[in-house]
């Protein structure tokens, strides 16, 4: 059995906000640990979120959401118990567009032998046009270098940084 309702308001073009509550109840709901499906048997998941967006000015755009999971299971893996992110979208120049975010996890379980994760990541993307079918990029990811694991036995990425060109076609 699943619930979920969403209330939201455009107060303008300029600012808007969601609320989000949700409910999960049932049994037999498989994950993988250790390698191996398992069942999780009886469980019940409950959760809210909130996101808002905002322009306060023509080129900027700004995105927040928070959301909270309260569950029946205490090794329930990949559901964090808190989510954030707070994201900046800058059309800098006609060609130049940055992007900046930053987000948060905590509460996240892993396996039993895992600390539970707790992670800040900041990610940064500038994007300049060429032409209209020639776009060059560059990425910085996990900037802060968090050490952190998703998934038992894979330790995520630290700091990464890419750069390429996107032609459309």
């Amino acid at each position: 059995m699943n619930y979920e309702i969403t209330i939201g308001k455009r107060y303008s073009k300029y600012f808007g906000i969601d609320i989000t509550a949700y409910c999960s109840k049932g049994n037999n709901l498989i994950q993988v640990e250790d390698m191996k499906n398992v069942n999780t048997g009886k469980f019940s998941n409950k959760g809210l979120e909130v996101s808002a967006t905002g322009k306060p000015i023509d080129k900027l755009t700004l995105r927040a959401s928070y959301s909270y999971l309260h569950t029946t299971l205490n090794d329930l893996t990949g559901a964090p118990k808190n989510q954030y992110f707070i994201g900046a979208s800058w059309q800098a120049l006609a060609k130049l567009k940055l992007n900046a975010e930053l987000r948060g996890v905590g509460g996240l379980y892993v396996a039993k032998d895992v600390e539970t994760q707790n992670y800040v990541l900041l990610n940064l993307k500038a994007n300049y046009m060429i032409e209209n079918a020639f776009e060059l990029f560059v990425t910085l990811e996990n900037i802060t270098d968090a050490k952190y694991m998703i998934n038992m036995g894979y330790d995520m990425s630290g700091f990464t940084a890419m750069g390429g060109f996107k032609v459309s076609i």
